[in-house]
Parts: C-alpha cells; sequence; structure tokens
C-alpha cells in the first residue's frame, strides 16, 4: 500500500509540482506539509508522515528557505526571455566592450548604535564560538541588525562600470527646511551634467584605444535616463543605450554587483570610531581605487558574463537570477 502510494506521489510531484517550486516543496500560496499532500491525493491518507517526507528527499527534495531574490512580474518574463535569446546570438567581441550606469546609496551612521551595527555587519554573520554553545548569551555573538546597511545618513553616487574599471560621481548636497545637508535625488538635469562632464574623460581611460567606438551602454527604466536631451549627451560622449535591454533587470546589470563589492568593501573597512561625511568621502576614493587595481579581474568578468547570465534567466525561464 505505501508503495503503491509513494508510486502515486512520484507522479504527483513529476507533473503538478515543478509548475510551482520543485525546490523548496512550496506552492505558491500553501505551505506543502505531508498533512496538505494527504489532502491533495486521498490515497496517501493511510500513509505515515514520515513516509511522505521519505519520499520526498528520494526525488531530491529538501525542504530549504525560498531564494533571496525579488519576484519578476509575469508581464516583464517575455522581454527577459527575448533579450536573453538576443544575447546568446551576439559575438562576444562585442559583448565586452557594453558598459553600465547606475547608482546607489551608501549610509553613514549617524549615532553610536547604528556604527556598531555597521561594524558588527561588516564581520560577517560567522564569529569563533564554544562548540558547546554556553556563551551564546554573551553580547559580543550577536550580529549587527539586518538593517545596518540602510540606516542612516545617505551618500548618493553614479558611476559608470566598463572592462572591469569603475568611476563614480558623488552627487551634491542640498539643505532642506530645517537646515540639514542631505545628499539629493539624481535628476534628468543632473545625469545630463553627469554625462556632458564626465563620460568623455571615463571612456578615455575605459576604452583608451577605442576613441571612435561607440559604446553601448546598459541602464535602467528611469524616466530621466531616457529624456531625448540625455540620449544625445550619451551619443555625443561616445555611448548608445542598448535598446533591448528589459525593465526589472538589475541582475543583468553588471554595476549592480560592482555596488555590492563596494558596500561590503567598505563595511569591512569601515573605521572603529564614527566618521563623518569628508573622511568617508576619502576612503571612498580609496576603496574604488583598491578595486580596480586589485580586483579588475572580477569586475572585468561581471561586465563580460553576459551570456551567462542569459543562461541563468533562461533557466528560470524568466525569473532573477543569481547576479
Amino acid at each position: 500500500m505505501a508503495r503503491l502510494a509513494c508510486a502515486s506521489l512520484v507522479k504527483y510531484c513529476g507533473g503538478w509540482f515543478p509548475f510551482y517550486s520543485a525546490v523548496t516543496i512550496c506552492e505558491c500560496h500553501f505551505s506543502v506539509t505531508a498533512r496538505y499532500v494527504k489532502k491533495k491525493l486521498p490515497s496517501l491518507r493511510e500513509v505515515r508522515n514520515d513516509t511522505v517526507w521519505r519520499t520526498f528527499e528520494r526525488l531530491g527534495y529538501s525542504y530549504k528557505a525560498r531564494r533571496r531574490k525579488a519576484a519578476v512580474a509575469e508581464k516583464h518574463k517575455p522581454a527577459r526571455l527575448a533579450y536573453c535569446d538576443w544575447v546568446e546570438k551576439q559575438d562576444q567581441e562585442d559583448l565586452d566592450d557594453w558598459s553600465y550606469v547606475d547608482g546607489t546609496s551608501i549610509y553613514l551612521a549617524t549615532h553610536e548604535g547604528q556604527h556598531l551595527d555597521k561594524q558588527r555587519a561588516g564581520l560577517g554573520r560567522s564569529v569563533w564560538r564554544l562548540t558547546d554553545g554556553s556563551d551564546s548569551l554573551e553580547d559580543k555573538n550577536v550580529g549587527g541588525s539586518s538593517y545596518a546597511k540602510s540606516q542612516g545618513k545617505p551618500v548618493k553616487i553614479w558611476g559608470l562600470l566598463a572592462d572591469g574599471h569603475l568611476e563614480y560621481w558623488l552627487l551634491p548636497e542640498k539643505r532642506d527646511k530645517k537646515g540639514r545637508k542631505k545628499s539629493v535625488n539624481m535628476t534628468g538635469a543632473l545625469y545630463n551634467q553627469m554625462v556632458k562632464k564626465h563620460f568623455p574623460a571615463w571612456k578615455k581611460k575605459m576604452f583608451p584605444r577605442k576613441a571612435k567606438k561607440v559604446i553601448p551602454l546598459v541602464k535602467d527604466f528611469e524616466r530621466f535616463l531616457r529624456q531625448d536631451r540625455n540620449l544625445k549627451a550619451e551619443t555625443a560622449a561616445g555611448f548608445k543605450t542598448v535598446a533591448r535591454y528589459p525593465a526589472c533587470s538589475p541582475d543583468l546589470n553588471a554595476i549592480e554587483n560592482a555596488w555590492a563589492l563596494l558596500q561590503d568593501r567598505l563595511l569591512l573597512t569601515a573605521p572603529v570610531d564614527m566618521e563623518p561625511r569628508a573622511a568617508f568621502i576619502k576612503r571612498l576614493r580609496r576603496t574604488v581605487h583598491w578595486m580596480n587595481k586589485n580586483s579588475r579581474n572580477h569586475l572585468r568578468g561581471l561586465c563580460r558574463n553576459q551570456k551567462k547570465r542569459a543562461a541563468a534567466v533562461k533557466k528560470l525561464n524568466g525569473a532573477r537570477c543569481n547576479f
């Protein structure tokens, strides 16, 4: 009886579960327990619960955490898949010259609590502890807040990544109604200013032997990025937007990975004492210089693995991949 019931479970998993999530044994709207499976398959109701779970294990399933990626709306998946098909047909020599633009925010601690959280977050999730767990309540073993990276006063930057080289532009500060200085958000006028002032020089650094070549530019879908005046400014600087790039696709924009690397490096090198903005800007400049010198091969790999990203997205049927 158990064998027949488990055979029906095997058939059930092979046809129905993969439509939802074959990795976590979890349907879109219901947590799939042994009781839930028996409800769906009456033939299993006389089988022990552990028999159901052993069958899942034999099929290669285990109860794990969901993927830590934001879901992609169904309406965006066809465009993502079409883009990936197109990327896989391009010559790698042309893909090697792609550039990527986007922005990020780095938060400075405003009080000792936030500073302590950032320091602990920079040390990672693991710490040497006693094997018997008797030191579990000691304060030094407590990890940083999950909000550590996004707490405090923001310093907003935008940048360009190409051929393993990262350049950035610091957005200016502006006083609010209470007289406090805050970094302004990127606007169409500021982006136009950045393109005209910095893109030509950045292109010379990144592609010194390709002065006349038009460099493909990957960017997201903020409205100001596609204003006519900004597209013309990019063309004048020697860049051209990749028109096929789909919306809601940060996993296909390599500069997002460069920002993550920068954030981790800044957390790791954070000083013991609280850091004012002026000192942080100096450390930011040194950190970007360090990355361009010591992580050049890694950054270049991020710039040139478009086909690998495309294959990962296609394998997930348009969902967000692990980049």
